[in-house]
């Protein structure tokens, strides 16, 4: 018997059927049903793209799960039925009353055709409505960096779902100098009061003649409803210093240094050097060896680097940081008193 996903609430006198998990597995079988919707809407408008339609049988089984396309449009959705040959319950008998979902979201079917379930056969067109309310709120922004030209930064926002529904999110950023930003393809998904990850790169211009920073201002916004965002800016500083033009200019090895300062509060610099362009993580873990956050610092090129690590959501006490470059790794041990 596959895990269980479903779970039903009721808010307001309504049963709401809310996903628990977007790991939640359909289990193909031999033989489904097929629907679809051509006038589907969620909060009085067309389905949006990137809302997740699910079905289940009435022993809240998901049998079936799709993506929309095409704005107001599902399907084909092929709700599977289950596999007499197997003890597991994969899915819908005959006859059975499909219940279908909106972004975990109990729909109400409009038809023209009927939900039941009846194997294989003729698609069957079921429009579908629901609603939610959509907020959300930032967690947490990414931190300023320093970089070399030619150089790809990567930032990560986190963003909290506080809507009723699951919400999926999407980033836009611009750059005050108008270099190449690259937002991530596609959008990032949270359940009700769960977090979303989204992120962009910036591509530092090789042809920089000067010490210059760069704001770059950031829109993280629902797909669901675009009038429900959050935005911010972050800067990266470049230093022309940094960049390997010459070829004393560059390490001869990989090196981590101390932390400066050391103690601190709430805010250190971590510098490093690399001897050739190497992608670049930053972990922070307590005494217990455990990850409380990971930096992807991009692409970065052979040279000096600094970073600077902000402690100020860490209470006081010894952390250790681990700088990935490559195949090269070192650790070393900071005090955070404040």
């Amino acid at each position: 018997m596959i895990t269980k996903f479903l779970k039903i609430m009721a808010v307001g006198g309504m049963s709401l059927f809310l996903v628990t998990g977007l790991s939640a597995q359909v289990i193909p079988t031999n033989v489904w049903t097929d629907f679809y919707g051509s006038a589907g809407t969620y909060n009085g408008v067309a389905l949006p793209v990137g809302s997740v339609i699910n079905a289940y049988d009435p022993q809240a089984i998901l049998c079936g799960s799709d993506t929309v396309r095409n704005a107001g449009q599902y399907g084909f959705l092929p709700v599977y039925g289950d596999d007499a040959m197997t003890p597991e319950d994969e899915g819908a008998e005959i006859d059975d009353i499909i219940t279908f979902t909106i972004n975990g979201r109990l729909a109400v079917k409009h038809g023209p055709d009927s939900s039941a379930w009846t194997g294989m056969g003729l698609p069957k067109e079921v429009n579908l409505s629901a609603s939610a309310a959509i907020s959300m709120e930032l967690v947490s922004s990414p931190i300023s960096q320093y970089a070399s030209p030619k150089d790809t930064i990567h930032y990560a926002v986190t963003v909290k779902n506080t809507g009723q529904g699951i919400d999926f999110y999407r980033i836009t950023a611009t750059s005050s100098n108008g270099w190449l930003v690259q937002p991530q393809f596609g959008f990032s998904y949270a359940l009700p009061n769960g977090n979303a990850v989204v992120h962009f790169d910036l591509l530092i211009p090789a042809l920089i003649f000067e010490d210059t920073s760069d704001v770059i201002h950031f829109r993280v916004s629902s797909g669901i409803d675009t009038s429900v965002y959050v935005e911010d800016s972050v800067t990266t500083y470049v230093a022309i210093t940094d960049a390997p033009e010459t070829p004393n200019a560059v390490p001869s090895g990989f090196r981590l240094n101390q932390n400066y300062p050391n103690p601190f509060n709430p805010v250190t610099t971590i510098a490093y050097s690399l001897p050739a362009r190497a992608s670049v993580r930053l972990g922070i873990f307590n005494l217990l060896g455990q990850k409380l956050v990971e930096y992807n610092l991009g692409s970065q090129s052979a040279g000096n680097h600094v970073f600077q690590f902000s402690g100020d959501r860490l209470s006081s006490g010894v952390y250790f940081y681990r700088l990935s470059a490559g195949e090269s790794s070192a650790v070393r041990k900071m005090i955070l008193m404040k």
